[in-house]
């Protein structure tokens, strides 16, 4: 072992723990108590021994006796040769550390344009500085701070989206490196500040890549109804397929135009897979055009809901949707329409619905059900309010499946 690095290793991280009121104090080690040297073993003894009068010498450290010339009581740090010590050591202080990581954020800042991210940035700079020390993930060492900040750099720059592994070896020259040692940070970076995320729970990786333009593989757009898409290369009629059709997110790019047949009276978004499948299979009205809708639809999936909207405005067609009767069944209407479809209804999500299958309530928690009261001070909420009440009352709310038991499914 080296004694010199260990006392100087230890005496350091006592010294960055201490506030600027105990660095009067001084920052010592009681030598008769280091679990790594047994005052019983001469060698060891003499080794200590040489290591603090070498350190004493440089006057780094300074030392009294237990038994002078024999055994070493205490040992403290001079601190004002504290910057000395982190260089003999080769490390660096927390200090000159936060100094360095504040000027890498701040590169990264402003080159960055994407507000959310920038925010970010900013948050964590006037932290770093406040503290005068690393914080939360930036503890870790300089390479990896540096890659999560160019993955935050490239996602400010993608146009459309990009498969997982491209933007993996765009980066890192490695198709797995994202995936295996930067998606956890980025994932969680995005969720707690990219504006359509943070407030959104439950969230798989996958749909908060896929919200910032980072898809692990294509994603499947599903939907079943008498439909005609035009692509640059021809026309697809989907109308005999009966019980369903899907094209994937590398196809939307290639989309000129969507038409609906004439006899389509109305449009149909289901949230839940199995009640689309479900529905489509046995429920399935023929004037309707029925689109699956998945969870936190992705840019990709907003440009696909976005042209079939079109279509159905350009021809006077109602547009409902229909998810669970909770937080976020409100949350992902209030979004669809607000960014897409201005005209939107929900269906099987009012009071009525809500009371007609209370005996299948799921239980909510008090921080639950105050974070859904809350929506009752936004008025994009409005048409919510009755069953908001209702949920607040019952401390539950119901889930789509629990239609799929109706002996006829009935949607109002």
């Amino acid at each position: 072992m080296d004694y010199r690095r260990q006392i100087l290793s230890d005496l350091l991280d006592k010294y960055e723990k201490s506030t600027q009121t105990e660095f009067k104090r001084r920052i010592m080690l009681d030598c008769t108590k280091l679990s790594y040297l047994d005052i019983t073993d001469p060698e060891q003894k003499r080794r200590f021994l040489e290591a603090v009068t070498e350190l004493s010498e440089k006057e780094l450290v300074d030392y009294d006796w237990e038994r002078k010339g024999y055994v070493v009581k205490r040992v403290w740090l001079n601190t004002d040769r504290a910057d000395e010590a982190f260089a003999f050591i080769g490390r660096k202080s927390a200090h000159s550390a936060t100094n360095e990581l504040i000027a890498l954020f701040k590169e990264y800042s402003e080159r960055i344009h994407t507000l959310w991210i920038t925010e970010y940035l900013s948050k964590q700079i006037s932290v770093m500085s406040e503290r005068s020390k690393p914080v939360d993930k930036w503890q870790n060492d300089t390479a990896l701070v540096k890659d999560i900040l160019k993955a935050l750099d490239e996602v400010d720059k993608l146009i459309g989206s990009i498969s997982m592994r491209a933007f993996s070896i765009r980066l890192y020259d490695d198709s797995k490196y994202f995936e295996n040692n930067i998606k956890k940070y980025i994932a969680d970076i995005a969720a707690k500040n990219e504006p359509e995320l943070k407030d959104m729970d439950e969230l798989s990786e996958r749909e908060i890549l896929a919200q910032i333009g980072i898809i692990m593989m294509p994603e499947t757009f599903e939907f079943c109804g008498d439909m005609t898409i035009g692509f640059s290369e021809g026309k697809v009629d989907f109308s005999p397929i009966r019980s369903g059709s899907c094209i994937t997110s590398d196809c939307v790019k290639d989309i000129r135009y969507i038409t609906l047949d004439r006899h389509i009276s109305r449009l149909l978004f289901i949230e839940n897979k199995t009640n689309y499948s479900e529905y489509c299979l046995n429920s399935k009205r023929f004037d309707e055009l029925v689109i699956y809708h998945g969870g936190f639809y992705s840019p990709a999936h907003g440009v696909f809901f976005k042209l079939i909207a079109d279509a159905a405005r350009s021809n006077n067609i109602p547009v409902y949707f229909w998810a669970d009767i909770d937080y976020g069944g409100f949350r992902m209407f209030v979004r669809l329409k607000k960014n897409i479809i201005p005209t939107l209804r929900p269906l099987n999500m009012n009071s009525y619905a809500y009371s007609s299958h209370s005996e299948k309530l799921l239980v909510r928690n008090d921080k639950y059900i105050q974070r859904m009261l809350e929506l009752l001070t936004d008025t994009d909420y409005e048409i919510f309010y009755d069953v908001i009440y209702k949920i607040a009352q019952n401390k539950g709310t119901v889930e789509q499946e629990c239609f799929l038991l109706d002996e006829n499914l009935v949607l109002v």
